[in-house]
C-alpha cells in the first residue's frame, strides 16, 4: 500500500534570520541578564568605573558605562555579530579563558531583541564614535562624537521583538529589577578595585541604588554595601588543612584519595557569626563565585546553611565565598548565562568547605573552660559504651578489676576537676555496675536435671516437676525470643536442650532460642547435651487431612461483573481520587483547586450537619465535607490579613536603620503597607549613608514584640511582591490565632441559613483549602452515580 505523502513538509534548513531570532532569546532571558552581559564587557575592557543607569526599571532603556579600554575602529564591523569574539579562537582555548565573556553572543543577542546604540573611543583613537546597529547586528549608521575614553552601550525597548516575553517583562518589572540588584551586589563585592554605580530614574526622579568607592578591602566593600553591622557580625573563613573524618564517611571520600586532591581549592571569604542575632532572618545575602565568577552554586550553598543551622537553627548566614580551583578543573560552559558551573571532583569541594566551617564553628562557639584539658573528642570516647563492654570481656574473669578504667580515670585527672569530669566517672561507675551485675547473674544460670522434666503431651508445653523454667509455645517468630523473655527464668533451672520445647515450634525458633541462652549463659552446648529432636517429634506430630478445595470459575459473572463496573467507570465522575488523609492532603488540593471554582461554592446544596463540626454539601451528583471552623477561621484569618490596620506604639528613642539604597527604596515606595502593619518611619532624604530612615513606632500585642527583623522580612516579601499587601510572620501568627477564637467552634449546633453562609463564604477566600495552622477545609465524599451502579 503506498503512502500519500504529498502534505508532509519536507526538511528544510532555517534561514539565517530566524535562527538569530531563535537564539537570542536564550541568551538574554531577563533584566538581569542583559545587564549582567554589558557590565562583564566593562570588566573585560579594564574599566574602573562603571555606571548602570536605567530608567522606569529598565522598561525604557537601559545604559551601561565604563571608563575602559574602548573598542578599536577596525573591530565596529563585527562588534555585533554573532560568535565574533576577541576572548578565544578556538575551543581549547575555553580550558583556561580568564574573562567574563568568551562566546561573542552578548551584543547580538540585545541587537535582536532591542534597539542597540554603542558609542565608544578606544586609546589608539583621536576621537569617539557613535554606532547603530540593525536588529541582524549589520552596522547601520556610524557617527563621530567627542567623548572620554571608554564605551557606553545603550538598550531601548528590552524584549519588543518577543510580545510575549516584552508583556510579561512590563507586568513584572519591578521582581525583575530586584533580581538585577542582586547581580550588581555580586559584582561590586568580588570586583574590588572597581567603581560601580546604579542609578534608577522614575519621572523626573532619579534615585540612586547602588555606590561603591572602588575600594581594594572586602570588608570595606560590605561595610559601604550591607552598613557596618554587617560587616561586625562577619568572621573570615580560614582553611583548615586536615578533612573531619566524618564528613569523609558522608561523601565517600578515602583520606588517600582527599590528600592527593588537597591544594586543588582555596577558600577566601566571610560567613555570619552563629551567635544568634549576628545571622539573618532571610537568605538574602548569599554570594559564591568560582575564580572570581559568580555563581549559582546551589549545593554549596545548602552544605553551608545545613552546617550553620547545627548551630543557629533559627537564622540564615551572610555568605561571601570565592573558591579559587585550577582552570582546567571548572567548566562555565555549561547554561548561555554562565551562571551555572561545573566543577571537576565536585564532592570533595563540598567535603572541604563542610569541614572548614565545622572546624571555624566549633571553635567559635563559647565554651566553658576548666581545669582539666582534653586534647580531643576522643580521648573522652574510650569511656563510651562499647568500649566499656570490650573492657567488661577482658575483665570478667577477673573481677577485682573491673572498675580499673575507673580508677585510671580518676588518677590522671584531679580530683578538683570540673562538673562534665565528676558526671563522666559517675557514668562509667554506672555502666560497669550494670554491666557487672548482667554477668553475675547469667553466670550464675544452671541447667537443670534431665529427669525434673515432665512433656505435657496435651497442651504441648514444655514443664518442670517443681519449678517451671519458661513456656515457650505462645512464640510465634524468632523476634520475640531475647532477653526479656528469660527475665523471670529461675536461676536454678534452665531447658536442657531444644528437644524439650513444644514440638509446635518451627527448628529456627528452636536454634534461636538455643543461641539466645548460649549468649546469655556465655557458655557453648556440647553435641552430647543435645537429643534426637527427631525422635521427640516423631512421638507427637499429628497427621492434618489436607480437605481438597474445589473453586468454581463462570465466565459469565466476570463477563457481568466487568460491564457493569465499566459503565459505572464511563457515567460517574472521576475528577476526584484523592482520600481523606493526610498524605494525601497535597493532592486533594490539586484536585480541589482544578475542579471546583469559587463560584460553585454559592450554587452548593446544604445537606446537613455532621458530628456538630461538619458540613456535607452536595454540589450536582459529588459530596463534600467541610469543616466548620476551619472554613470560617480562614475567612476571618483573611478578612484581618486584607483590612486590619494594627495600632501602633510609639518607642522611647527612635532605632537607625542600616538598609541598603534598594531597601530603602522598596521601603519608601511601599511606605502605607508599612503603615497598616503598625511600623511608622522618620525620613531624612538629606542624609548620606545607610542611615537615613529611623524606626518610630512599632505594632502592639500582648503575646508578640516587633523589632527590625520585621521590617527587613516585610522589605524582602515586598521585593518578591511589591505593592501586595503583606504580613510579617509575627502578625500573621497574632491574626491566626485571633481568628481561630473568632470562629465557629466545633460542637456548635448550625441551622441551614449558617451553614449557607459560611460555604458561600469559601468562595471570597482566596486561599480556600487550608486553616492557617494547615488544617484541611473541604475534601470530595464521594460521587453519588458510583454509589447507583454499585
Amino acid at each position: 500500500m503506498k503512502v500519500d505523502d504529498s502534505n508532509s513538509p519536507a526538511i528544510q534548513p532555517i534561514d539565517q534570520s530566524s535562527i538569530h531570532h531563535i537564539c537570542s532569546g536564550q541568551v538574554v532571558l531577563d533584566l538581569a541578564t542583559a545587564v549582567k552581559e554589558l557590565v562583564e564587557n566593562s570588566l573585560d575592557a579594564n574599566g574602573k568605573i562603571i555606571e548602570i543607569r536605567l530608567k522606569e526599571y529598565g522598561k525604557e532603556y537601559i545604559e551601561v558605562s565604563d571608563n575602559g579600554d574602548g573598542i578599536e575602529e577596525n573591530d565596529f564591523e563585527s562588534l555585533c555579530l554573532k560568535h565574533y569574539t576577541s576572548k578565544l579562537k578556538e575551543f581549547s582555548d575555553l580550558t583556561f579563558v580568564s574573562t567574563f565573556g568568551f562566546r561573542g553572543e552578548a551584543l547580538s543577542s540585545l541587537s535582536a531583541l532591542a534597539d542597540v546604540v554603542v558609542s565608544t573611543h578606544s586609546k589608539t583613537s583621536n576621537v569617539g564614535y557613535k554606532l547603530e546597529f540593525d536588529h541582524s547586528g549589520k552596522l547601520v549608521k556610524n557617527t563621530s562624537i567627542a567623548r572620554a575614553t571608554g564605551t557606553t552601550v545603550t538598550v531601548t525597548n528590552l524584549f519588543y521583538t518577543l510580545p510575549v516575553r516584552y508583556k510579561e517583562f512590563h507586568f513584572n518589572i519591578k521582581k525583575e529589577f530586584s533580581k538585577l540588584i542582586q547581580v550588581l551586589y555580586a559584582y561590586s563585592l568580588i570586583n574590588n578595585g572597581v567603581r560601580f554605580s546604579c542609578i534608577n530614574q522614575v519621572g523626573n526622579k532619579k534615585k540612586v541604588l547602588l555606590s561603591t568607592d572602588g575600594n581594594k578591602n572586602v570588608p570595606s566593600i560590605i561595610s559601604g554595601i550591607f552598613g557596618e553591622t554587617q560587616t561586625k557580625q562577619l568572621l573570615k573563613i580560614e582553611q583548615i588543612s586536615k578533612f573531619d573524618n566524618s564528613v569523609l564517611e558522608e561523601y565517600n571520600l578515602p583520606t588517600s584519595f582527599v590528600i592527593q586532591f588537597d591544594g586543588h581549592f582555596t577558600l577566601n571569604g566571610f560567613i555570619s557569626a552563629t551567635d544568634h542575632g549576628s545571622g539573618r532572618n532571610l537568605p538574602d545575602r548569599q554570594f559564591i563565585f568560582i575564580n572570581n565568577r559568580p555563581c549559582d552554586f546551589t549545593k554549596l550553598l545548602r552544605v553551608i546553611n545545613e552546617v550553620y543551622h547545627t548551630y543557629n537553627r533559627h537564622q540564615y548566614p551572610f555568605i561571601y565565598l570565592n573558591v579559587l580551583a585550577r582552570k582546567d578543573c571548572v567548566d562555565v560552559n555549561i547554561t548561555p548565562n554562565k551562571r551555572q558551573i561545573m566543577v571537576q571532583e565536585e564532592k570533595v569541594l563540598l567535603a572541604f568547605v563542610k569541614s572548614t566551617l565545622k572546624c571555624m564553628f566549633e571553635n567559635s562557639v563559647n565554651h566553658y573552660k576548666d581545669n582539666a584539658t582534653f586534647k580531643s573528642r576522643s580521648e573522652m570516647s574510650v569511656f563510651k559504651l562499647r568500649d566499656l563492654q570490650n573492657e567488661f570481656h577482658n575483665v570478667k574473669n577477673d573481677k577485682q578489676s573491673v572498675f580499673s578504667p575507673l580508677e585510671q580515670f580518676r588518677c590522671k585527672y584531679d580530683s578538683s576537676s570540673t562538673l562534665e569530669v565528676e558526671q563522666t566517672c559517675r557514668t562509667v561507675q554506672t555502666r560497669h555496675t550494670t554491666i557487672t551485675n548482667l554477668f553475675k547473674k547469667v553466670s550464675s544460670i544452671k541447667r537443670c536435671q534431665s529427669n525434673d522434666q515432665i512433656f505435657d503431651s496435651e497442651s504441648k508445653k514444655c514443664k518442670l516437676s517443681e519449678n517451671p523454667v519458661l513456656d515457650v509455645s505462645h512464640l510465634e517468630s524468632v523476634e520475640e525470643i531475647n532477653s526479656q523473655n528469660l527475665k523471670n527464668v529461675d536461676e536454678k533451672y534452665l531447658v536442657k536442650n531444644t528437644a524439650l520445647l513444644s514440638p509446635c515450634l518451627s527448628d529456627n525458633i528452636k536454634h534461636k532460642f538455643t543461641d539466645t541462652l548460649n549468649t546469655l549463659a556465655n557458655k557453648s552446648v556440647n553435641a552430647d547435651d543435645i537429643l534426637d529432636i527427631s525422635v521427640v517429634e516423631n512421638n507427637y506430630k499429628k497427621k492434618v487431612d489436607q480437605d481438597k478445595i474445589v473453586a468454581t470459575f463462570d465466565f459469565s459473572m466476570l463477563k457481568e461483573y466487568y460491564q457493569r463496573h465499566t459503565v459505572c467507570e464511563q457515567n460517574t465522575s472521576t475528577l476526584f481520587h484523592a482520600k481523606i488523609n493526610p498524605s494525601h492532603n497535597s493532592a486533594a488540593e490539586e484536585e480541589l483547586t482544578k475542579h471546583v471554582s469559587k463560584d460553585m461554592f454559592a450554587k452548593m446544596e446544604i445537606v446537613g450537619q455532621f458530628n456538630l463540626g461538619f458540613i456535607i454539601t452536595k454540589y450536582e451528583e459529588n459530596l463534600f465535607i467541610i469543616d466548620q471552623h476551619a472554613t470560617d477561621e480562614k475567612y476571618n484569618f483573611e478578612t484581618l490579613q486584607k483590612k486590619h490596620v494594627l495600632k501602633g506604639q510609639r518607642l522611647i528613642e527612635p532605632i537607625s536603620m542600616e538598609l541598603t539604597l534598594v531597601n530603602e527604596s522598596i521601603l519608601i515606595d511601599n511606605i502605607n503597607i508599612f503603615k497598616k502593619n503598625g511600623f511608622e518611619f522618620k525620613i531624612d532624604y538629606e542624609q548620606t549613608g545607610n542611615s537615613k530612615i529611623k524606626l518610630l513606632t512599632v505594632p502592639t500585642s500582648l503575646n508578640s514584640s516587633f523589632s527590625v527583623s520585621d521590617v527587613e522580612e516585610l522589605i524582602f516579601m515586598l521585593n518578591d511582591s511589591p505593592g501586595v499587601m503583606c504580613r510579617p510572620s509575627r502578625v500573621r501568627q497574632m491574626f491566626a490565632s485571633k481568628a481561630c477564637r473568632s470562629s465557629v467552634m466545633v460542637g456548635t449546633a448550625l441551622d441551614h441559613f449558617m451553614m449557607k453562609r459560611l460555604v458561600q463564604h469559601m468562595g471570597e477566600i482566596e486561599h480556600p483549602w487550608n486553616c492557617p495552622h494547615g488544617r484541611p477545609t473541604m475534601r470530595h465524599l464521594i460521587c453519588l452515580q458510583r454509589i447507583n451502579y454499585d
